[in-house]
């Protein structure tokens, strides 16, 4: 009795943990989106609302240097944010909480 609950719980831990993982992936893949979108979009939103440029000047002053710089520091944040928090969502969402 007590081999069978075991048995059958077994697979219920295995499915949440299939799950945390592909929730990892997903999230890595939306860390890296999200940082390109972020490397080519906030240097030139801070310089318009920061340095008070227009915006065509803002685009001419950002270089793809400058963004690829931007890009690698907020992917190695968002590969810390992103996959952790998909793996808790994925979590809580099997877990049996109304």
């Amino acid at each position: 009795e007590h081999i069978a609950r075991k048995a059958a719980a077994s697979p219920a831990l295995a499915g949440i943990g299939v799950k945390v993982i592909n929730a990892m992936g997903a999230g890595a893949v939306a860390s890296v989106i999200q940082a390109a979108l972020s490397a080519v979009g906030e240097p030139i939103v801070n310089r318009v609302l920061v340095k008070r440029m227009k915006v065509m000047e803002a685009i001419n002053d950002c270089t793809p240097a400058m963004m690829l710089d931007f890009f690698k520091t907020t992917l190695a944040t968002n590969f810390l944010k992103f996959p952790f928090f998909e793996a808790i969502n994925a979590f809580c969402a099997a877990l049996p909480i109304n």
